[in-house]
């Protein structure tokens, strides 16, 4: 995890807001860029092991000791946000997988709540799953009930719950994001787009765990860091405020294959599973999106996370 500690204009030390992010992956890479984006920061990395509980309470108390003296007094009008895009659980994830990230996942929130006792104002953001919360459902709006077929969906749902007791206190924010794609680097988990750009690539072939026709909602990485961002900036409403990012434009596998497949000018190669495991449709109306939410078009973000991918194996292969 990393520390923000934000500087004004002139590189000084600028006491009133501090950022902590949990998780540097396609997700929490982007919301950093996007914030370093606004303003500059000094970053401070911190360990936080994901799998051995023993070192937890040490290490959270370090991340705490470190916030205090960038703090300093209360009642300076210092503003804390904590940024959890983190864990190694995915949608197939076992319960035992995700019974360590929830223990993981409730040191942080405690974490916050000491870390309340530090600030004027401490905002929780929390990256969910609208695919976990809403697979097989289609045109899903704000008024949608969650209803979750996996055990990463209940687990999200569940950590959801959990940030509800945070209030009045925390003010939390609540992202659930359809399929995000982009590219953080060869060792970050990778999505479909980018699979199928780096295995065209090094003439691979891309296993499809879905049907030719299952719609998904594809949304960008860079998009749902930016609107992360635009929350830390923004202003506290002592609410928990829930947010669905998605396109609002459905699109099936065959149309996203043929969009990569357009962008590259290149043959993929790609098999269908003879039975997929995740074949279920998902799909969002654009009613139930923020008004200030601006999502990429697919085939523009196709298009930059191919360059992203292109790069990053030049640079490697010399």
């Amino acid at each position: 995890m990393i520390v923000l500690d934000w500087l004004d204009r002139e590189g000084k030390h600028r006491p009133r807001q501090i950022t902590l992010l949990f998780g540097l992956g396609l997700i929490g890479s982007a919301a950093l860029a996007a914030l370093l984006a606004r303003a500059p920061a000094r970053r401070q990395p911190f360990p936080f092991d994901w799998q051995q509980d023993r070192n937890w309470q040490d290490q959270t108390s370090a991340i705490q000791s470190a916030v205090g003296r960038l703090a300093g007094a209360p009642g300076l009008g210092v503003r804390i946000d904590v940024i959890w895009s983190a864990g190694n659980a995915g949608f197939g994830s076992s319960v035992e997988d995700l019974a360590r990230e929830q223990r993981a996942f409730e040191q942080v929130v405690e974490l916050s709540r000491r870390l309340g006792r530090l600030s004027d104002s401490l905002g929780f953001h929390f990256l969910s799953s609208a695919g976990g919360l809403f697979e097989g459902q289609t045109i899903v709006d704000a008024a949608s009930a969650p209803a979750p077929l996996r055990p990463y969906g209940r687990a999200k749902l569940n950590q959801e719950a959990c940030l509800t007791a945070l209030l009045p206190s925390i003010d939390t924010f609540i992202y659930r994001a359809t399929s995000v794609y982009g590219f953080a680097g060869a060792r970050a988990r990778q999505g479909l787009v980018a699979a199928l750009v780096q295995n065209a690539i090094r003439y691979r072939t891309t296993r499809i765990t879905a049907r030719s026709d299952t719609i998904r909602d594809y949304v960008f990485a860079d998009d749902v860091g930016s609107f992360i961002a635009d929350q830390v900036a923004g202003p506290r409403l002592h609410a928990v405020r829930t947010f669905i990012l998605a396109s609002g434009k459905p699109t099936s596998m065959m149309e996203l294959v043929a969009i990569v497949q357009g962008t590259l000018q290149r043959q993929l190669f790609f098999q269908y599973e003879a039975r997929p495991s995740n074949a279920r449709d998902i799909s969002v109306r654009p009613s139930a999106l923020p008004r200030t939410w601006q999502p990429t078009p697919l085939a523009m973000g196709v298009y930059r996370t191919a360059e992203r991918v292109m790069s990053a194996y030049r640079a490697t292969t010399g």
